[in-house]
């Protein structure tokens, strides 16, 4: 089961600085591998309790905003890669 604290080890520790906004393709390919479902979760209001501490707060606001552009950037890339002969 994912966590906030998963959400934002990832954001926090896992990607340089640099990755969190400009991480290119191959960052929206692992976020979308890793989160796309607790990111739907998230969307549907499931995860509400997490709104109970600081951390759960910044852990959706990540899910809901960044996350929710690496995963639409992923489906855009391969939906390109998919269409260019």
């Amino acid at each position: 089961m994912q966590t906030p604290e998963t959400v934002l080890h990832f954001w926090f520790h896992e990607l340089a600085p640099e990755q969190q906004f400009n991480g290119g393709s191959e960052i929206d390919q692992l976020i979308a591998e890793r989160f796309k479902e607790l990111h739907l979760q998230a969307s549907q209001g499931e995860l509400d309790s997490w709104r109970s501490s600081i951390q759960g707060r910044l852990a959706e606001i990540i899910l809901l905003d960044q996350f929710s552009r690496n995963i639409i950037a992923d489906k855009q890339n391969h939906l390109l890669l998919t269409l260019w002969p």
